[in-house]
């Protein structure tokens, strides 16, 4: 359920120098960090495609810029959170259809994933994803 995305907050530490934030593993996330990639070089403006893991938990991360994410259980409950700030994540749990939108020139965000990619776990068609759904598709199988 989109219900279960929810804002993490990570650490902060300021200094008038500049501000460092981080994040272990089970400590500062609900998972072992197993992998993490980048999305960067989007247009301003720009929205991704969208896609679902079907077992794979994932913080999206903003390093640079902003951007709107929106989760949706793909039976009409969606939920819309605005990626602005390094020292907060927006988690997902595995089973949702996540898509970002409105990116600003020069966004960079990482995404924290709690497993390796494998093809078969990543649902790219909503489509499907809605069909998988209806047909009553756990979250995290």
């Amino acid at each position: 359920m989109p219900e279960r995305i929810k804002t993490i907050p990570l650490p902060k530490v300021e200094d008038p120098r500049g501000n460092l934030s981080f994040i272990e593993g089970g400590c500062h996330i609900p998972f072992s960090i197993r992998r993490v990639y980048t999305l960067y070089d989007i247009p301003g403006g720009e929205k991704s495609p969208g896609s679902a893991c079907l077992r794979t938990d994932r913080i999206f991360i903003p390093l640079s810029g902003a951007m709107i994410l929106k989760g949706t259980d793909g039976m009409g409950k969606e939920i819309v959170k605005k990626l602005d700030r390094c020292d907060r994540g927006v988690y997902v749990p595995a089973g949702v259809w996540v898509a970002l939108e409105e990116f600003t020139s020069g966004s960079l965000v990482a995404v924290v994933c709690s497993h390796p990619y494998e093809e078969e776990d990543v649902i790219s068609d909503y489509a499907r994803y809605k069909e998988m759904k209806r047909k009553g598709y756990a979250e995290g199988e």
